[in-house]
Parts: C-alpha cells; structure tokens; sequence
C-alpha cells in the first residue's frame, strides 16, 4: 500500500502523489448553495479538502462517475427525493462501499432516518448542526474508506 497513488492527485511535476496525500473529496448534493457552503465551511480549517456539488439525482450519478468522491452528503429539502438519490447512488455496485450521509434541512421522523438508513445512508444528520461536528464526521468517514 505504500507505493500505492491515487489517480486523483499529481504534484507540480506532473506525478502522481502517495496515497497518503490523497485529497479526500466530499461530493454535496443539494440543490441549495447555502447546504453546499456549510459543507465548505465545515471543511475550511481542514487541510487537503475539496468539496464538489451536484443539484440533483442525475448530476450526483454523473459526479460518483467522474469525480470518484470520498463521501457523499445528500441534503435535498424533500425526504422523499433525497431517499431516491441515496438509492440511486448506492445501487451501484462501484459505489457499495461509499459513505452516504443523509443531511436533512429540518429535523426529520423516526421513519425517514430508518427509511434513509435503508435506502443506503452510512449516516443520518439533522440541521442544524455545528460545522466542526460536521467536518470532523465527514472526514472520519472519508478516512475510514
């Protein structure tokens, strides 16, 4: 694993980076600017951090493609929209192992958290929410990949 690269990542020359340099990358999906820049400032004291957005189902399915992030934050005002994205992405089966966080706007019910939960969240938030806490679970999700 030492001399392993991620692909993501070269350095000035041109070269791949080791693994231990590895940018993690936290893909928002939310159509809400103000969802992606908690997600941001939550991040913001934490080096080599990058966060990527997409607005809706299509764009995150196109994003884990492409962008191959770290962790996935779901936060879509309607529970029952943000079930189906959680569901869309986690069938997949190059995205089973990708840590799913359901962020939810508003204080959700028992049922949507076990109905996220389901549907292939690795983890249930509520709003609000203290950004440090925020980035701290994100990166221990991103490291724990």
């Amino acid at each position: 694993m030492c001399g392993d690269a991620d692909p993501r990542q070269t350095d000035a020359a041109g070269s791949p980076e080791p693994w231990y340099f590895a940018l993690p990358k936290i893909l928002v999906v939310s159509p809400s600017q103000t969802f992606k820049r908690l997600v941001e400032r939550a991040l913001a004291d934490i080096p080599r951090t990058s966060v990527v957005g997409a607005n809706n189902k299509l764009e995150a399915l196109a994003q884990t493609f492409s962008e191959h992030p770290d962790v996935v934050v779901v936060a879509i005002e309607s529970w029952a929209e943000s079930v189906d994205v959680l569901e869309a992405i986690h069938q997949r089966p190059e995205n089973q192992q990708l840590p799913l966080v359901a962020l939810r706007p508003r204080g959700g019910s028992f049922i949507e958290q076990m109905k996220s939960l389901s549907a292939g969240a690795s983890l249930y938030l509520r709003m609000p929410i203290d950004p440090a806490v925020l980035g701290a679970k994100l990166v221990k999700l991103a490291e724990s990949r």
